[in-house]
């Protein structure tokens, strides 16, 4: 089961966390801005979700999707808190079933943390959803945790593995960009972003 104690989400949407993979620059590498519809898929806490909101003024809108409950009653609560709140729609999900959202409903999908804790067979099934709610020409964004270099733990993916996954499903893959660490129980992490293209046809 998921850890959605203090100390998680702390780790989550913490100072340390943001020094590691600033929520602007993830946001300008996806290309967020005015009006966008913004997917994000797996959200937790809201890490990028009220960012992306701020961003989106006034006529967009930002779907927080996540299989927590729990989770989505935090993103609405800190919504509200910094006057974001009605630019945000909660869904809840369950894991390995379509999206709640319309084909190419969305401009930009955002995938943060979320596809490295899946199997292969669901990465894949994943990042087929994200390509079907992202309109044409639309983007999709997936942040990952860097592996190291003996890594062996199975819930790790390699940048080319990460863009490999977005190919099959029909994006064309940007290079990987290096971002931060963040303190783990493994200790210092490194992290990386990846962008996919939707063709515009």
């Amino acid at each position: 089961m998921p850890r959605y104690d203090a100390e998680w989400i702390e780790g989550m949407i913490g100072p340390r966390r943001a020094a590691a993979s600033p929520p602007d620059q993830l946001l300008d590498l996806a290309r967020i801005g005015i009006d966008n519809r913004v997917a994000d898929v797996g959200c937790g806490p809201g890490f990028l979700t009220l960012p992306a909101a701020r961003r989106v003024v006034p006529g967009g809108v930002v779907w927080a999707l996540d299989t927590s409950a729990e989770m989505l009653r935090l993103v609405m609560s800190r919504a509200t808190e910094i006057g974001v709140g009605s630019l945000i729609l909660p869904l809840q999900v369950t894991e390995g079933t379509p999206l709640a959202l319309a084909d190419g409903e969305a401009d930009v999908a955002l995938c943060s943390l979320v596809l490295h804790d899946l199997n292969e067979e669901a990465r894949h099934v994943l990042a087929r959803e994200l390509v079907r709610v992202t309109r044409p020409g639309g983007r999709i964004l997936v942040v990952e945790l860097q592996p190291s270099p003996d890594e062996q733990r199975p819930n790790r993916l390699a940048p080319d593995a990460c863009a490999g996954i977005l190919e099959a499903a029909g994006l064309r893959a940007g290079p990987a960009v290096a971002l931060g660490t963040m303190p783990s129980s493994h200790g210092q992490e490194g992290m990386y972003a990846v962008v996919g293209q939707k063709s515009p046809m």
